[in-house]
């Protein structure tokens, strides 16, 4: 995934898999229509999210 690599280029650690796969499930469960990210600005929480969203 692109914003990973990003994320540990700038010097930070993202989201593990499984806390990404928890976002996705969140997001899903509740049907979410519309999501916002407040983080560092690499996205890889962002597109859990999204992919929840499916």
């Amino acid at each position: 995934m692109w914003a990973r690599e990003r994320a540990r280029e700038a010097g930070l650690r993202p989201v593990s898999p499984a806390t990404g796969a928890a976002l996705a499930l969140l997001a899903a469960s509740v049907d979410a229509k519309a999501v916002a990210e407040i983080g560092t600005g690499t996205g890889v929480s962002g597109l859990y999210l999204l992919r929840g969203m499916r």
